[in-house]
């Protein structure tokens, strides 16, 4: 299994949980949580300010491991996950620094 590229991670990278919980009522009219997965699983937006380089690293391995799970190491909890990508990483240079935003959203399976 790859490891997602090790570029440093900005300040603003989260990790969001998810448990997909839906309100029922039952026939007593008593409201319940109806749990639509069987575990917990996470989201993460992870936001890098990186060199040209370290971008195009982050993109080609989002072209080589698009569709199969991979390791991922969030530096905020230091705990490795195994994710998939959400989609295709947004890679914008937003001024003349050289330094390259990219915004990557990767699902805990």
């Amino acid at each position: 299994m790859a490891n997602y590229p090790q570029v440093k991670q900005d300040f603003g990278s989260v990790k969001e949980s998810g448990y997909d919980t839906q309100p029922d009522v039952t026939v007593s009219g008593a409201i319940r949580l109806r749990s639509l997965y069987s575990q917990e699983w996470s989201v993460f937006n992870i936001q890098h300010t990186c060199t040209e380089t370290q971008k195009d690293q982050i993109l080609d391995h989002h072209t080589a491991h698009a569709a199969v799970s991979f390791s991922f190491l969030f530096v905020a909890d230091g705990q490795t996950y195994t994710v998939r990508y959400a989609g295709r990483p947004q890679a914008r240079l937003p001024d003349l620094s050289g330094d390259w935003e990219v915004k990557t959203v990767l699902v805990q399976v």
